[in-house]
């Protein structure tokens, strides 16, 4: 764990994630965490893709119907 929690430090500036843009599609608040159901898109280094059975895109659909 403690090495890990080291290499978040150093990696954070280039990992991407602190410039990530994303959609928010759900928020659940639970009693001991937060969870988040974002859009993040699609990777820009390939092209598009059919959704695999039983992928998040008929769960991301559903949430969009769903009023926040």
């Amino acid at each position: 764990r403690f090495d890990l929690l080291v290499r978040t430090q150093r990696a954070w500036t280039q990992d991407g994630m602190n410039s990530l843009t994303y959609e928010l599609l759900a928020k659940e608040l639970r009693p001991l965490y937060t969870n988040l159901t974002v859009d993040i898109g699609t990777d820009p280094r390939g092209g598009p893709r059919a959704p695999r059975a039983g992928s998040s895109s008929r769960f991301r659909e559903e949430m969009l119907r769903k009023p926040p």
